[in-house]
């Protein structure tokens, strides 16, 4: 786990908790494999940093298919995560989605 994906650590019992209050119930279905490219800056690696982004596609957008879900939350941080996990759920838009960050991320809206 990445400094930046410490806050997921929780994340999950305190998701499960607050849909447990309102009567509901609550699958957390599991992560996507996600490198960071300040761990992999100048090495071999870097050079899959747009292909992770695609996997993260491709597993978030997986796991939307099972037809168990009525909605999706989305737990993400980092610039190939974000996009990673939009894509998945854009490419299977039947649920809605929500996305929620681990840490400080700026919308960039002025």
């Amino acid at each position: 786990m990445l400094s930046a994906h410490q806050p997921f650590e929780r994340f999950p019992d305190v998701v499960r908790a607050a849909v447990r209050e309102v009567g509901a119930t609550a699958q957390v279905a599991g992560g996507t494999p996600a490198m960071c490219d300040g761990v992999t800056q100048g090495r071999p690696g870097m050079e899959l940093s747009l292909f992770s982004r695609d996997v993260i596609a491709m597993s978030a957008g997986v796991a939307l298919t099972h037809d168990a879900f009525d909605a999706g939350l989305m737990l993400g941080v980092c610039d190939k995560i974000v996009p990673g996990l939009f894509m998945g759920a854009l490419a299977f838009g039947h649920l809605p989605v929500v996305f929620a960050p681990a840490g400080p991320m700026p919308s960039g809206i002025p």
